[in-house]
């Protein structure tokens, strides 16, 4: 990966958010803060030198991270403001990349209707919000906890009222299955662009070369779902993906392919099965800027940073994924960091250029990208 084949990138732009979802790395069960997360904003010096460099050669921004609402952050639009501004459309032809697009992920639920009309004026009509509603009023908080609907339904309908692209969301629970259609025609009526539902379960058994995520196996290893805890508004709440009968075949599936292919042991699999990486494609490669300048090759490793149980350079937490050792343990903390290197330089550096990649056929692979993304 280098800066010149760099395609999209994923901003971990704050720490802060309105919600406490079950199943978000900055908390634990519905009710206590992660721990081990600090609550910042990324500053204005590290959003500035990296699109500086990279502005160009970008085609998508996703204002979408593990930790934080982007909708929290003070500069959420004057930063997108900067980027149309500085984005220059020759140079771009030059480089033969596509437009730019902007894509912010939010649950909706905070700020005024008038704030929402301006950041539609910022965007453009050729950029999106995606609204993540995980069901109608007498749901969507059971997973998007302390997300109040009507706040939310004013919010949506400024931002649509004054051109903005909006796009709904829908991930599928046990508990709004049932109403995704009725969703779906609230969507419409409202004006939303776009409906589209995440099943992780389907998604996980589409056949061969399925990518079988961390979420996944924790059902191959007999985990319970999320279970959330018991607050003054909340009773303990179960958030289960789709039916159960769904999580049973998508179950049978993998386990017929492991007892096929791996003679039936999980470990065998995670260490040799292949990884399919869904950031890396050669001329088309992705990357995840985090709040305190941190560059990390996927938003899924980037969760790992801040580990909810010990911190994150402790025995315990790292006897699991490996992250700490294989990097910060051992280049030390800033080796990833725009605040103190170019980008090219990070991705000059071997963790990037060499480490990661070449260990995804082998047997000394990293655990995270074998538990994140094995195919069977």
């Amino acid at each position: 990966m280098s800066v010149e084949t760099l395609r999209s990138v994923m901003l971990d732009y704050t720490t802060r958010c309105n919600a406490l979802c079950l199943r978000c790395a900055r908390n634990t069960d519905g009710k206590y803060i992660n721990k081990n997360m600090p609550l910042e904003n990324m500053p204005w010096a590290v959003f500035e030198k990296f699109f500086t460099e990279t502005i160009n050669y970008i085609e998508r921004i996703d204002y979408c991270g593990s930790f934080g609402d982007p909708i929290l952050h003070p500069d959420l639009i004057r930063g997108i403001e900067w980027l149309r501004r500085t984005d220059d459309p020759a140079r771009r032809r030059e480089l033969n990349r596509d437009p730019l697009y902007i894509e912010v992920a939010t649950n909706g639920g905070v700020n005024k209707p008038a704030w929402w009309a301006e950041l539609a004026t910022a965007l453009g009509s050729q950029n999106a919000v995606v609204f993540g509603i995980d069901g109608l009023e007498d749901t969507n908080d059971l997973y998007r906890r302390q997300v109040i609907w009507k706040r939310l339904m004013e919010n949506v309908e400024a931002f649509i009222s004054a051109g903005g692209h909006a796009v709904w969301q829908f991930i599928l629970f046990e508990h709004n299955e049932h109403q995704v259609h009725l969703a779906e025609e609230l969507a419409q009526r409202m004006g939303f662009k776009r409906f589209f539902v995440i099943d992780n379960y389907n998604k996980s058994t589409k056949g061969p070369g399925s990518t079988i995520n961390l979420a996944f196996l924790n059902h191959v290893y007999n985990r319970p779902d999320n279970i959330g805890a018991k607050t003054k508004k909340y009773d303990n709440t179960i958030i289960s993906n789709q039916s159960e009968n769904s999580k049973h075949r998508a179950l049978e599936y993998f386990t017929e392919k492991l007892n096929e292919n791996y003679n039936g042991d999980i470990d065998e699999f995670l260490s040799r099965a292949p990884v399919k990486c869904g950031w890396w494609e050669k001329e088309r490669a992705s990357l995840s800027l985090m709040f305190n300048g941190e560059i990390w090759p996927c938003c899924h490793v980037g969760e790992f940073r801040f580990p909810k149980a010990e911190p994150w350079d402790s025995v315990v937490s790292d006897k699991f994924i490996g992250l700490y050792d294989a990097t910060h343990g051992k280049y030390g903390n800033t080796f990833n960091n725009i605040q103190h290197y170019t980008l090219e330089e990070i991705l000059d550096h071997e963790w990037f250029s060499y480490n990661i990649v070449s260990k995804w056929e082998g047997k000394q692979r990293h655990h995270f990208c074998a538990l994140k993304c094995s195919t069977i």
